[in-house]
């Protein structure tokens, strides 16, 4: 657990250990939508309930297949991906409806423009992903 995680507000989800290999470790958790400590809780897909796994690097952490631990999450990067994942989207198809509007006037293609911005930055994401979860250091806790 690094210094810097103890003195920010996290986000916390405990799951179990699925599998571990070539020095990661992969927990499963149920992500519940009970996750009252986050105010953000009503924009994040995190607070539905459904079956997640992350990655963590095992570093020194000593765990077995099964044993139950706690996901931690810095809540600033929980706010980051939140932005990367719906925020900035949103806007993309926003500002893409206004522009395609001041160039036609067929709804149609105002519509199919908009959504079809979603492509590119979607698939930058994608080729971007190693990148971006490098950012993303989930942390693992054992439970007592």
């Amino acid at each position: 657990m690094s210094r810097d995680m103890d003195s920010e507000r996290i986000i916390e989800h405990e799951g179990t250990v699925k599998q571990i290999h070539d020095g990661r470790i992969t927990v499963g958790f149920i992500a519940k939508s009970a996750c009252a400590t986050c105010h953000l809780k009503g924009f994040c897909s995190a607070s539905d309930l459904q079956d997640k796994e992350v990655e963590v690097w095992q570093g020194d952490h000593q765990v077995t297949v099964g044993e139950k631990v706690n996901i931690v999450l810095a809540q600033k990067l929980g706010i980051k991906a939140l932005m990367i994942g719906y925020i900035f989207p949103f806007f993309l198809v926003i500002i893409a409806l206004f522009v395609s509007y001041l160039i036609t006037d067929d709804e149609l293609v105002i519509g199919l423009i908009s959504l079809a911005v979603l492509i590119p930055y979607y698939w930058g994401l994608y080729l971007l992903r190693s990148r971006i979860g490098k950012k993303y250091n989930f942390q693992i806790r054992k439970l007592v």
